[in-house]
């Protein structure tokens, strides 16, 4: 497609630092020749990730600024985001934390109506996009613990190994 106010680019192993951060700079570098100013916004958490984690090698090439690689890690964890709700007192629905430990029997078995939902910490990391099972999504609606034993039982045959959260 055409378009006057993006390009689109495709990149083979863009996810991975080792070619990100190359060939960001060299796409910064070349755009700075003709633009004044470069507004770098990341598709998805594991991009802003990179840009943050990296933003000094960019040599002031990125005219937006980034928050902390600390506190992005806050936001993008679901976990931690809801540690600081309860912080500042902000309303959210109740939530439980799901280890890899915990999955086969988790604490919320009782004491949660359903339908409710499911959804790794952070959808958007590598880690999490990278492993394969039936029926993977971004966020589960459960309607009974039939179903979410189906999906815990799927997602434990992968490499995956990140907390979930149950609301």
């Amino acid at each position: 497609s055409h378009s006057n106010i993006l390009d689109i680019e495709c990149y083979c192993g863009f996810d991975t630092k080792e070619v990100f951060l190359p060939t960001m700079k060299r796409i910064l570098t070349e755009k700075s020749k003709e633009n004044a100013k470069i507004i770098v916004i990341p598709c998805v958490d594991y991009y802003t990730a990179l840009v943050v984690d990296n933003y000094d090698s960019f040599d002031g090439l990125i005219a937006n600024k980034f928050y902390t690689p600390e506190l992005m890690r806050m936001m993008f964890n679901k976990d931690k985001f809801y540690e600081l709700c309860e912080k500042y007192g902000m309303v959210y629905p109740k939530t439980y934390v799901i280890t890899p430990e915990n999955r086969m029997d988790p604490p919320f078995i009782g004491k949660m109506d359903f339908p409710f939902i499911m959804k790794p910490e952070n959808s958007n990391a590598t880690e999490y996009l990278h492993v394969d099972f039936e029926d993977k999504r971004k966020v589960y609606y459960l309607y009974s613990y039939e179903e979410y034993f189906k999906v815990i039982k799927a997602m434990n045959g992968t490499d995956y190994k990140g907390n979930l959260v149950v609301q």
